[in-house]
């Protein structure tokens, strides 16, 4: 990389705002989202080394979050189109790709629990709250979340233990060879989903809705 663009990508982190327990705290919530839903590539071109940052949001309110804590924490707004009734939303920035995987990793078999992160009041909360509004299925007798990834979700079985919220984790098997084995975190009874509700939410509209009646609140 020439001096020139060392400088101006210098400049540009230190514009960054997550140094504030609020810029930490919507850090963590993209960390949350992206884990959840979306990815980070980073491809070496001829040109150079493209960095792509990625979300694909089934929900306004998730959308929205999601574009006002980039635009508060590093002052860009993504792309954004939409696809199979699913939002596409894009940032292509080398500072910013790179200012994330400093957190941990992003794909879908291996992405890791931002805990450097926290240290602020509310951060932890932020990460599950964008983590399960991307990932949870939610109906009246339960908040589920499976993933392929086995030692990220004890990372969130832990999570939800130190906030007090009572769940079971255990290992899904598929009988046909060609599907990954699972791991499923499961919310069950109403006091624990009333926790759930009271400590960390959703933003998804749908999600939120849906928890709400069945606690008939």
């Amino acid at each position: 990389m020439s001096n020139r663009w060392k400088i101006i990508h210098q400049k540009e982190q230190e514009s960054f705002c997550d140094k504030t327990s609020k810029g930490i705290v919507l850090k963590s919530a993209i960390c949350g989202f992206v884990a959840g839903d979306g990815c980070i590539t980073v491809r070496k071109m001829k040109s150079g080394v493209h960095c792509e940052l990625r979300f694909y949001p089934d929900d306004e309110d998730m959308l929205y979050k999601y574009c006002d804590a980039l635009k508060y924490v590093y002052g860009k707004d993504p792309n954004v189109y939409v696809k199979d009734n699913v939002y596409n939303v894009c940032l292509t920035s080398k500072t910013v790709v790179e200012n994330l995987l400093k957190c941990g990793s992003f794909g879908t078999s291996d992405w890791t629990v931002p805990h450097s992160l926290f240290s602020v009041t509310g951060a932890k909360e932020a990460w599950l709250k964008a983590f399960f509004s991307s990932e949870a299925y939610v109906c009246s007798k339960y908040i589920r979340v499976q993933t392929i990834n086995i030692n990220g979700m004890n990372e969130v079985s832990k999570l939800l233990h130190e906030l007090g919220i009572d769940h079971r984790c255990y290992d899904y098997n598929s009988s046909k060879s060609c599907e990954a084995s699972v791991k499923i975190i499961n919310i069950g009874t109403k006091e624990a989903r009333r926790k759930y509700f009271e400590i960390i939410g959703f933003w998804h509209l749908n999600k939120e809705r849906k928890l709400r009646e069945s606690l008939n609140l």
